[in-house]
């Protein structure tokens, strides 16, 4: 299955992207999610991610997330992940993999 998707929101644990685009292929063996944008606390994040081998007995499929994040909002952030006695200002842009 090859396609796009939209989507007002997606999660991973905790985490949340907002308006979400991107590229999916979904065959058999993996899944990849490619030329994916999205909102992340007051910024933007581009990613990739892929997931494989899938179907291969006894096997846990690995899983690959690229992610360059640019202007992310610190006080926003710090306040999601609850830090005890620090809240950050500023904005931080990066890639993480």
């Amino acid at each position: 299955m090859v396609g796009e998707f939209e989507s007002p929101e997606v999660g991973y644990d905790d985490y949340r992207f907002t308006d979400v685009r991107a590229a999916v292929e979904w065959v058999p063996e993996r899944l990849d999610v490619t030329r994916a944008d999205a909102g992340f606390y007051g910024g933007q994040a581009t990613f990739t991610y892929q997931l494989a081998p899938l179907g291969v007995p006894g096997r846990r499929a690995d899983a690959v997330w690229d992610v360059e994040y640019r202007d992310v909002d610190l006080t926003t952030f710090t306040t999601f992940l609850e830090t005890q006695g620090l809240r950050l200002a500023g904005t931080a842009t990066g890639r993480t993999s």
